[in-house]
């Protein structure tokens, strides 16, 4: 084991402290998750045509028509547990006590942060991007026999897809991404800490590489001047995207294939424009329940702020963003997620704040009238 492998172990830990805590029940995560889709209910599958349709569908790629420049687009966050999960982990590194003291306050507590960062270009028709993504869960389950379980996961890699249409309603795309993966999924028990070694740090992490392919299709159809309608279908992870590794050892879980469908109507008002989405995302995933299927949001845009709201997994969302200078956004963001088997039985919040600092090589105007009835632009 190399000297920056407990390096490795800690940033990982510390850079996605948790972003779904579903170390009760586990469940098939989305492979990227951006912080303005979270804000709206993580639904617009039927109306994304910017960089993120590499991830979400790439269908929009080909209804993208401006010259797009990101190159910042990142956030970081955390549940609303975190402050009590700070002070107890303070008590838990320091002092005297019984270590089932230290951690009852984390009791059935989950906590964590998560982070994300995708940098890209996105041209009519072609997207090329990097992406960073990193989440991690920790849940103390168990008072008598005091042990942690810990998901951990970051995801790195770039992403490439493109996309086309046919009569300017139907729209087609593919895109393709390669991602480095460290995994952490490990109940750690107090024995396993007090007898800490390398040894044991190099024998929960897994680290494997692999291609995922995501495809969908989108059709829109116009209602006069001001309106549209939409349609979409996205698949991601085409057949599951296996991970391996040249030891052919501790290999990552593998990301399960997800169908996806979606909704949208778009209405262009003088000053603003909205949106409206809904979809049914994970359609034929068997451990899901209904509940934590279905997503709905809206957005409205405005000269200089963004504002989205919608529900997700059962459990309200909302968004700002900021239009703070021509080439600089500021975005807030909170959302909730379900941690039990179906909507409405343990919610975890989520706090989040994004920076995206970007350009475009059309004029504003008219890149905002060709895309007024979408979010996630510049």
């Amino acid at each position: 084991m190399s000297g920056s492998d407990p390096l490795k172990i800690f940033a990982l830990i510390f850079l996605g402290f948790v972003s779904g805590a579903q170390a009760q029940e586990k469940t098939t995560r989305d492979g990227y998750r951006d912080f303005r889709w979270l804000g709206r209910g993580n639904a617009g599958i039927a109306a994304v045509n910017d960089g993120l349709s590499g991830f979400y569908n790439p269908a929009g790629i080909g209804r993208n028509e401006i010259y797009i420049f990101n190159f910042l687009d990142s956030s970081f966050g955390g549940n609303s547990n975190i402050a009590q999960g700070y002070t107890a982990f303070n008590a838990f590194v320091g002092g005297d006590g019984a270590l089932s003291a230290k951690l009852e306050p984390l009791l059935g507590v989950p906590m964590g942060l998560q982070g994300n960062f995708f940098p890209h270009v996105a041209v009519p028709g072609l997207v090329v991007g990097f992406f960073d993504y990193g989440e991690t869960q920790f849940l103390y389950s168990d008072p008598v026999y005091p042990r942690l379980n810990l998901y951990a996961r970051n995801d790195y890699g770039g992403l490439v897809g493109f996309g086309t249409g046919i009569a300017d309603r139907f729209y087609w795309g593919l895109s393709l991404r390669y991602t480095r993966r460290l995994y952490v999924d490990e109940a750690i028990t107090s024995a396993a800490l007090l007898n800490y070694s390398p040894t044991y740090l190099s024998s929960i992490l897994r680290r494997g590489n692999a291609f995922g392919l995501n495809g969908g299709i989108q059709y829109h159809q116009p209602m006069g001047s001001q309106q549209w309608f939409g349609l979409g279908l996205a698949v991601e992870d085409f057949g599951a995207t296996t991970f391996t590794n040249s030891s052919r050892l501790r290999v990552p879980s593998r990301q399960e294939q997800q169908i996806n469908v979606g909704v949208a109507y778009g209405l262009n008002l003088p000053l603003s424009s909205l949106g409206f989405y809904f979809d049914v995302r994970q359609m034929y995933t068997q451990n899901i329940d209904i509940t934590k299927r279905i997503h709905f949001g809206m957005d409205v845009e405005l000269v200089l702020v963004d504002l989205r709201a919608g529900f997700n997994e059962g459990y309200w969302t909302a968004g700002l963003t900021l239009k703070v200078l021509p080439l600089i956004d500021i975005d807030l963001v909170t959302y909730g997620e379900e941690i039990g088997a179906m909507a409405g039985q343990q919610q975890n919040r989520y706090y989040l704040v994004g920076l995206k600092l970007g350009m475009d090589l059309k004029d504003k105007k008219v890149a905002r009238r060709k895309q007024r009835f979408t979010l996630d632009k510049f």
